[in-house]
């Protein structure tokens, strides 16, 4: 009762209206930069937006600018700046606990001063300046805005159009009928490993992100035709960008919710050079809970923990220097086994599994101005991630012996560096170069007579090289072009790609563009299948994959752009994308193929670079962007996904469940004499195509007690169509230097059961059906002071 109590006070406490009638106020500050040189611009004007009498403030010789007694809440800021194109950044959230912090890139005009021509902006447009098509830039806002997006970027993204998911339980991304191991996962500019929680060896997806969106700052997503820059990816990229810490206050937030307990604190090291930090920890929640007693899913209760930060440290005349990196483990155990034999009715039954996994990125980070007009930026980094399985079972005497484990280990050294001329209004180039050193290895031992034996002990490693350049050309205030041209190269196998791109769009009307973009893109496969290796004889074994190829693709996108109110914005893609020196089976009566099926160190094929495959489908996406407290987006997609295996005969990709159509949206609503309380509902619907699948031969399966395909029906079956609703509430109080945020996120709210995958059931000798997750509630509590 005392602590029911206590819980009664303290709510109380939040929710009560406040005491004092002044109003909240916070300072919005920031950098006003060009967009090409990032040059900052002083004397820039800053004003917001339906205040009586205007505030206002202009830039400072370093490009900053200050705010002051800005009132909580919405607010929206123009920037002026003599001989750049004006910038409108609408509904700002304000919040009483941490002050807003903007950078914001104004573009040179190339008009004079006397000739005006309006054209609209797009709205979510990529940060980076070399992209044209298929991207868009999100807020750290959006992911945890969007119903069910639970602060993902992953699980967010799957609301945009082109993107689909076959798994309800994981982050996973499947762009335009691709492979989730097509996706590139960049942070600070460098390639790092899929960053989630209880990610598998051979996918791109795991259970919880470890990338924390207290940490992130405005980043970009790409679903094709990306920039130059982008290196070994063929479908799409996610390039994350952490902010920097406040540099001068301390600010700290803390947070408790069903998926993690974790806590943010950022802070000048010194007020005078403006270095700082930023810091955050978590730790799962229901591990917490389980410890002191409230043991909520026993033995299957998810253990997970993760770090991120960055410190940065600007000098006087070497530029800016920091340190970052992103870290996490996690490990689970299944049910324990069953110790009574005439309940054993799954081939689990008798069985208690342990699986680990882990990952971590870090690196450093030097950007320096060249002159007025060019700057470099550099990236060294080391990453790296793991995963490992144990699995035990139950012998007639019901003791719990060994039968399997596995560890798998993947690491990587990578260097970076570009440099970026604006050589004049019009022309902007970047030229770069990366490196990575990358390595493996992995072991596997299965209980055989008795006793472990090895069946899979390999390790190995190789280098792969990236050069390119990438241009931008304005040839007029409505045409644009970016041109560029790259040049791969991995030491295995000898393999190399030459890589042009090509990018123009036409704003034709004030409100309208059309565009048009094309590129080859390449991606090694993963390292261990270069190795897979085939006995000779007692002490020799031969390499038979070591001599493939660059897996690449051909894009080609065209588009339309209609900004048909203030905003409100239509869009659509259609795409084509040829898929070539796609690894398949040399065995003719093999379908495997690695656009579709994974690769996780079990194969046994040998493989050749002579598969292709095809993408091609049309998007539609109509979005009004949040303003006037409330948003709204609809998206349709319609693709088909094929690929040709060894016997020169076309089939379905797993992912191939041509069409998929979203429909999302939200409205908050102001509550307190002050307007100091938002309470904030979203909605998301999902209706889309099933996953494929291949029927399972289930005589070959019992007799080889392994399960069998019929090669040749692969992926010609499809699950029935998915549909799953999202519901999500938030209510956010504002306190003179406090803020207390509740929200509750529902997937799947009708508990719809989704078919995820089928398989053969042993002991009773059917096929049987496995079940995306049910209504999953996402309570979270977070505090800002």
């Amino acid at each position: 009762m005392k602590m029911m109590r206590y819980v009664f006070y303290f709510f109380t406490l939040v929710l009560s209206t406040n005491c004092y009638s002044q109003e909240i106020t916070q300072t919005i500050k920031g950098k006003i930069l060009d967009s090409e040189s990032l040059q900052p611009l002083p004397g820039a004007t800053i004003v917001i937006l339906g205040t009586e009498p205007l505030k206002g403030c202009t830039s400072n010789s370093e490009g900053m600018f200050y705010l002051e007694n800005v009132p909580v809440g919405r607010q929206t800021i123009r920037v002026n700046f003599i001989g750049y194109e004006p910038v409108t950044i609408p509904d700002i959230m304000v919040g009483s606990a941490k002050e807003v912090y903007l950078e914001i890139k104004l573009t040179e005009s190339i008009t004079s001063l006397n000739e005006v021509k309006v054209v609209a902006s797009k709205k979510n447009k990529a940060l980076n300046e070399m992209a044209t098509l298929s991207s868009k830039s999100f807020s750290v806002e959006e992911t945890k805005r969007y119903a069910a997006s639970i602060s993902d970027p992953g699980r967010m993204a799957q609301s945009y159009a082109g993107v689909t998911s076959s798994d309800d339980a994981t982050n996973q991304i499947i762009i335009r009928g691709n492979s989730p191991n097509g996706l590139l996962w960049r942070l600070e500019g460098v390639e790092i490993p899929a960053p989630s929680h209880f990610a598998e060896e051979g996918y791109a997806a795991g259970f919880v992100s470890i990338l924390n969106a207290n940490m992130l700052s405005t980043s970009d997503f790409y679903t094709g035709a990306f920039p130059a820059e982008f290196n070994n990816a063929y479908s799409g990229v996610f390039d994350i960008r952490l902010r920097n810490g406040n540099s001068d206050r301390n600010e700290n937030a803390f947070q408790f919710g069903a998926l993690g307990t974790d806590l943010t604190t950022e802070g000048p090291f010194n007020k005078n050079s403006k270095s700082s930090y930023l810091i955050n920890y978590r730790y799962s929640t229901l591990s917490i809970l389980k410890k002191i007693g409230v043991d909520v899913m026993g033995d299957e209760t998810p253990h997970y923990q993760d770090l991120s930060f960055k410190l940065n440290f600007p000098t006087k005349k070497a530029g800016t220097f920091s340190i970052w990196g992103i870290g996490g483990n996690s490990n689970t155990e299944s049910a324990d086994a069953i110790a009574d034999s005439t309940l054993w009715n799954s081939w689990d039954s008798n069985k208690k599994d342990y699986f680990k996994t882990g990952m971590g990125a870090g690196g450093v980070t030097h950007f320096s101005h060249i002159g007025k007009e060019s700057y470099i930026k550099s990236v060294l980094s080391v990453s790296g991630n793991y995963s490992q399985d144990n699995v035990f079972e139950l012998n007639n005497d019901y003791i719990l012996h060994k039968i399997y484990e596995d560890r798998f280990n993947n690491y990587a050294l990578r260097f970076s560096s570009f440099v970026n001329r604006k050589f004049n209004s019009k022309l902007t180039s970047r030229f770069g170069f990366n490196y990575s050193y990358i390595g493996f290895n992995m072991m596997a031992n299965e209980r055989k007579s008795g006793k472990l034996e090895s069946n899979i002990n390999k390790k190995g490693n190789s280098w792969y090289y990236y050069v390119f350049n990438q241009n931008k050309y304005r040839l007029s205030k409505s045409i644009t072009a970016n041109f560029g041209l790259a040049y791969s190269y991995m030491n295995l196998g000898n393999s190399h790609s030459l890589e042009p791109k090509f990018a123009i769009e036409w704003s034709f009307t004030p409100k309208q563009s059309i565009g048009f973009a094309s590129g080859i893109y390449s991606r090694h496969e993963e390292l261990i299948a270069y190795f897979m290796s085939i006995p000779v004889n007692e002490t020799e074994y031969s390499y038979p994959n070591k001599n493939l190829k660059l897996k690449k693709t051909a894009h080609f996108v065209l588009s339309y752009n209609n900004a048909i109110a203030n905003n409100l914005m239509f869009k659509s893609e259609v795409y084509y994308q040829h898929l070539y020196n796609v690894p398949i089976a040399v065995n003719p009566n093999s379908t495997f193929s690695t656009i579709s099926q994974k690769w996780d160190g079990w194969n046994s094929d040998s493989l050749k670079s002579s598969g292709i495959g095809r993408n091609y489908g049309i998007e539609l996406t109509l979005e009004k962007s949040f303003s006037n407290s409330y948003y709204f987006m609809i998206t349709a997609s319609l693709f088909n996904s094929k690929f040709r295996a060894a016997d020169m005969k076309w089939y379905n990709t797993q992912y191939n469940s041509n069409y998929a159509f979203n429909i999302l949206g939200g409205k908050e609503f102001y509550m307190g004499s002050k307007n100091n309380k938002i309470l904030g509902l979203n909605a998301k619907a999902v209706y889309a195509g099933g996953q494929r699948y291949t029927p399972i031969d289930k005589v070959a399966t019992k007799e080889q007690e392994r399960t069998i395909v019929v090669q040749k029906e692969r992926f010609t079956k499809q699950l029935p169509h998915y549909f799953r609703i999202d519901v999500s509430a938030s209510f956010r109080i504002n306190r003179k230097n406090t803020a207390h945020i509740f929200s509750l996120d529902i997937q799947n709210a009708t508990n719809r059961k989704n078919i995820q995958r089928n398989y053969y059931d042993f002991y009773n000798d059917e096929i049987r059906h496995i079940y995306n997750l049910g209504m999953v509630p996402v309570f979270n509590y977070k505090i800002e002071f």
